[in-house]
């Protein structure tokens, strides 16, 4: 949960979803989401914000830079929903 998190307090609530071949971190890491939201938050915009980054991967080492090889898990993650 967030630092400042209060239950009683409705809550906004951003997803955002990566793309083949990354992580939520990676996502967040490298692209420029983690600057657009350190600006967003430094001039008070994320107030009372989660932002969430999902993933489909089972864990980090699905994470491949191949799409290729991530097709099979895609695939499935399709067939269930």
């Amino acid at each position: 949960m967030p630092a400042k998190y209060d239950n009683k307090k409705k809550h906004n609530i951003i997803y955002l979803m990566h793309g083949s071949t990354e992580s939520g971190r990676d996502f967040y890491q490298d692209g420029n989401f983690k600057k657009i939201l350190d600006k967003l938050n430094r001039v008070d915009k994320l107030k009372n914000t989660i932002v969430v980054f999902p993933t489909y991967y089972p864990n980090k080492s699905f994470v491949n830079s191949d799409y290729y090889r991530d097709r099979p898990l895609n695939k499935n993650l399709l067939r269930k929903n």
